[in-house]
């Protein structure tokens, strides 16, 4: 009896916490590309401002249980700091909550198992208010952090996972959902009628109301090849980098110009996975290493030179171990 009612309880939880996740997948209009490579408008997805920082976002629970051909790994989108916070404090309030509530019910069965299962189901009940308390007060501490503009609390973006080289994405923000959606025009499928409204609304407002012209008196000289790779190595993270890259290949057309390019973007990415690394493991370990980061290179949303030259590396050195 101990055990059936410990268990009715958590999958009432379970239940709970399930449906509050597919309330948040579903407060958003679904854009889908088709390709593992897409652009990622370079700005703050919460509340548009220039990034600083980034954020990655992990596929849902659903997405993740759909990947079948590939590996479901995160996606870095370019973040503000400010925003980073709040999104990290209300997602710090559901972990903390959860591991309240486990550590409750942990310590119901034990006492119910060595004393009484009265006195455990009281040790439940009283842990499962005080994690909603603490939760509850958490979250509202990030959404104090928020800003006028910000479109959540929590993460503004919600990575729905894919397969067969989709990729399925939610987002808090209209006017983000537009920008990425018509950045990516060539790309979408799936287009649902919501999402056609959106990207008109959003281009019939740029009409409306146009950007006002700014008198230019200099015009600065593009950058050079170093500078480029200068800006590539000075970037504060991978969509940071990974988007420097991107402007940088618009106007590099010259494969003399290009390939220097893609080896400074290389070494950096090669840099940040070899990192992850841990080079005292075993032979096997070091094998599963390499293989799991061929995985996530091929699944990873890199233009396609780039990610050529990094499996080229990767590959290099899982045949070195041979």
């Amino acid at each position: 009896m101990c055990a059936d009612s410990i268990s009715s309880i958590t999958d009432r939880c379970t239940k709970t916490r399930a449906i509050c996740d597919n309330r948040s997948l579903m407060s958003g209009v679904i854009v889908e590309v088709s390709s593992r490579t897409f652009t990622i408008p370079f700005e703050c997805p919460c509340c548009g401002a220039a990034p600083d920082s980034e954020l990655t976002v992990a596929p849902s629970r659903q997405g993740a249980s759909r990947v079948a051909d590939e590996v479901a790994r995160g996606v870095e989108f370019p973040y503000c700091r400010a925003c980073v916070a709040h999104a990290s404090a209300w997602s710090d309030a559901s972990t903390t909550a959860s591991g309240v509530a486990l550590l409750g019910i942990a310590a119901g069965v034990v006492v119910a198992a060595a004393a009484r299962l009265a006195l455990g189901l009281v040790v439940i009940g009283c842990a499962i208010p005080l994690a909603m308390a603490i939760g509850a007060s958490r979250r509202a501490r990030a959404k104090a952090g928020r800003g006028p503009a910000c479109a959540s609390p929590g993460a503004a973006v919600s990575y729905l996972g894919g397969a067969g080289g989709t990729r399925r994405f939610t987002f808090a923000s209209p006017t983000y959902t537009a920008r990425f959606a018509e950045q990516n025009a060539d790309q979408l499928i799936n287009v649902s009628a919501e999402l056609r409204t959106l990207v008109e609304g959003h281009r019939v407002a740029r009409l409306v109301v146009p950007t006002p012209a700014t008198p230019v008196t200099v015009v600065s000289a593009p950058p050079t090849l170093l500078q480029w790779v200068a800006k590539l190595e000075a970037a504060p993270g991978r969509a940071a980098r990974r988007n420097t890259l991107q402007r940088a290949l618009e106007v590099a057309h010259d494969g003399a110009e290009r390939r220097p390019l893609i080896a400074a973007a290389c070494r950096l990415e090669l840099a940040d996975l070899l990192d992850e690394m841990d080079e005292r493991s075993s032979l096997a370990g070091r094998r599963r290493q390499l293989e799991a980061a061929i995985a996530h290179v091929r699944a990873d949303n890199l233009a396609d030179e780039l990610r050529d030259a990094v499996l080229h590396e990767l590959e290099a050195r899982l045949r070195a171990l041979d």
